[in-house]
């Protein structure tokens, strides 16, 4: 079984972003942040793309050493209207607006940004072949909870982060270096999604926060009008690395029946037959810092599925999380199941 498709995606409002748990939030521009005009009735704000970044040096960390902090690549950005910035003593100046294109992939539902590689967390609408539209936009989100439909619609989903590869027990005190920034990501009149480089910082917690956006919109159709509510929640949790898992079958007497263990690469999408006469059965996780978890099921779970699909964390290089599931089936359950 493949893994399933994360595709969903809903639109949102810009909103006020409230941080909880945060120790202070950063305006990467270095002054007051400007909202770009709309440019056009279509154009929609629809959420975040949520990027893992480094701090943004200072003026004088710049000037300082200027070998240390090259020019950013700009190659995939765009011209797209323009933008009013208030400067002090010249007024109100329209300045070119860029953007950068989100790329949609088929294969996985997800939406990439070239250079900014992050988690989608907005809802858009995409228009298929035949002419049907899908909502899409939370691939890579974790326990993306949605709703659409009617005037009030919401995303929600978590963020999971822990340790780079081989980081020592000082790991958690460099985490200040970085920063989480939620990008503001829009959507065209065409379904094109791009993202102007807008949005807030936060940092001084890896995990442990949230942040959140809500905002009404208000149209008007056949001379009626209608408002339209969009709320979107943001958690970031931290989590040890997995480090192995094992799956044990008990009998009715307590005694292992079976047993199965699995590095975390192996238990992506792997099954597990479960003998039917089992009584009991232990799916205990492991971590590097020493610390497991563990989760118990009987046949009972097993009443209204054919399998039980068991959500694991995995950290990539740079400690950023994507969940999978490893897939727990009872013998025989599959045909008793109409």
């Amino acid at each position: 079984m493949k893994k399933e498709k994360r595709n969903r995606e809903i639109w949102v409002l810009t909103g006020l972003l409230v941080v909880v748990g945060l120790f202070w939030a950063l305006d990467l521009t270095g002054g007051r942040l400007v909202r770009p005009e709309r440019q056009g009735q279509e154009d929609r704000w629809v959420g975040f793309h949520v990027v893992y970044e480094p701090m943004p040096p200072s003026m004088d960390e710049v000037e300082a050493n200027p070998e240390a902090y090259p020019e950013e690549d700009r190659t995939h950005w765009v011209e797209y209207g323009t933008q009013d910035l208030a400067v002090e003593g010249f007024g109100t100046l329209a300045i070119p607006r860029e953007i950068l294109i989100g790329e949609y992939r088929e294969a996985t539902g997800e939406y990439t940004f070239p250079g900014l590689e992050g988690y989608n967390a907005f809802l858009a609408l995409r228009t298929m072949e035949d002419g049907s539209q899908v909502w899409g936009g939370s691939y890579n989100l974790a326990d993306a909870r949605v709703k659409v439909g009617g005037t009030e619609q919401s995303l929600s989903g978590t963020i999971y982060c822990g340790p780079p590869v081989g980081a020592g027990e000082d790991w958690a005190e460099r985490v200040p270096d970085y920063v989480w920034r939620a990008y503001n990501v829009f959507q065209m009149a065409d379904g094109t999604i791009y993202l102007d480089g807008s949005g807030n910082s936060y940092g001084g917690a890896i995990g442990g926060m949230s942040f959140s956006s809500n905002a009404t919109e208000t149209t008007t159709v056949n001379g009626e009008s209608e408002t339209t509510s969009l709320t979107v929640e943001v958690k970031v949790e931290n989590v040890a690395r997995l480090k192995s898992v094992a799956v044990k079958v008990f009998d009715e007497a307590d005694q292992v029946m079976q047993q199965q263990e699995f590095i975390p690469e192996e238990a992506e999408d792997a099954h597990v037959s479960v003998p039917a006469e089992c009584a009991w059965m232990l799916v205990e996780e492991q971590y590097e810092d020493g610390t497991a978890k563990r989760t118990v099921y009987s046949p009972n779970d097993w009443e209204y599925q054919e399998e039980i699909a068991h959500t694991l964390v995995l950290l990539d290089q740079r400690g950023m999380g994507q969940t999978i599931s490893l897939f727990l089936a009872l013998e025989g359950k599959a045909a008793n199941i109409m």
